[in-house]
């Protein structure tokens, strides 16, 4: 049974907030999430093209190694994982 994206969130949410809550790292780790809403707010296409397959992987990569180096923990592993299973783009 396939879940549906609000479901998905809904769960991967609830973990990343319990994760953060025991490592005492919830303001960082919003703080972070705060910087990685932004960049996409002022850049609407960047999850279209980083989901876009006629652009070669490297050049994807380059696109998102910013928001991985400004990252760290376990924010840095939750945007490399959405990355990684070709989230970036929310309506993907």
């Amino acid at each position: 049974m396939s879940l549906d994206k609000v479901t998905v969130a809904k769960r991967y949410s609830k973990a990343l907030f319990e994760l953060l809550n025991s490592q005492n790292q919830l303001d960082d780790g919003l703080e972070k999430l705060k910087q990685i809403r932004t960049v996409f707010q002022d850049n609407p296409q960047l999850g279209t093209v980083l989901t876009d397959k006629s652009l070669a992987p490297s050049e994807r990569q380059k696109l998102v190694q910013p928001l991985l180096d400004a990252t760290s923990g376990t924010i840095h592993n939750l945007v490399q994982m959405v990355y990684d299973y070709n989230r970036m783009d929310a309506n993907g």
